[in-house]
């Protein structure tokens, strides 16, 4: 079987142009498959290296590398959590909300980012927007065994008690009340 080249006006066959259009394809193809498979990879090493600045009080160079990761995933919730925590520890609660906000975009479901979020509308006085967060934990239920052995923080309980709080502050004792008994429901051990 003949394989057909292009030609020019001329009627020529192009032969070499043809083998370098191939060779080119082929190392984009390359180019693009190891992007791909390296991306988990960059993203780990620049969350590394943001931590790491956050551990030596570099909140702004964290805000930085944070936000190049999460050009790579803007799906990755945890991405959008660590920085608006990076935000928060700087000083910036608005671009911090706006963060915590943005992961919860990524992952409706995110227990960390209601809890962060709502501890600084607590922060701020604002109790009923606390409250639309920390309702939201509450209504996803407390976490598992395995999910305490991953995370030491029970986002659940912590929910419920700072709901109490929050009903207290607005005088809605009827609501602090059945928030009351989940917690015993759930965690009988504690004296809250």
């Amino acid at each position: 079987m003949k394989i057909h080249h292009p030609t020019c006006s001329c009627g020529h066959a192009h032969k070499i142009q043809y083998r370098l259009w191939h060779k080119w394809l082929f190392v984009l193809y390359v180019v693009v498959i190891s992007f791909i498979a390296m991306k988990p990879l960059i993203i780990r090493q620049l969350s590394t290296r943001a931590s790491s600045y956050m551990t030596c009080a570099l909140y702004h160079d964290a805000i930085r590398i944070y936000k190049k990761a999460i050009l790579f995933d803007r799906k990755n919730a945890v991405l959008w959590e660590d920085l608006g925590y990076a935000y928060q520890v700087s000083g910036d609660i608005e671009k911090a909300s706006q963060a915590y906000r943005d992961a919860l975009r990524a992952d409706p479901k995110s227990k960390s980012a209601y809890l962060s979020l709502g501890a600084i509308f607590m922060a701020q006085e604002r109790y009923r927007e606390a409250v639309l967060c920390f309702e939201s934990i509450r209504l996803l239920g407390p976490e598992n065994k395995k999910d305490l052995e991953v995370n030491v923080l029970a986002y659940h309980r912590s929910a419920l008690q700072m709901l109490v709080k929050c009903y207290d502050v607005l005088g809605e004792d009827q609501k602090k009340e059945d928030v009351l008994k989940d917690f015993r429901r759930y965690y009988p051990e504690s004296n809250f």
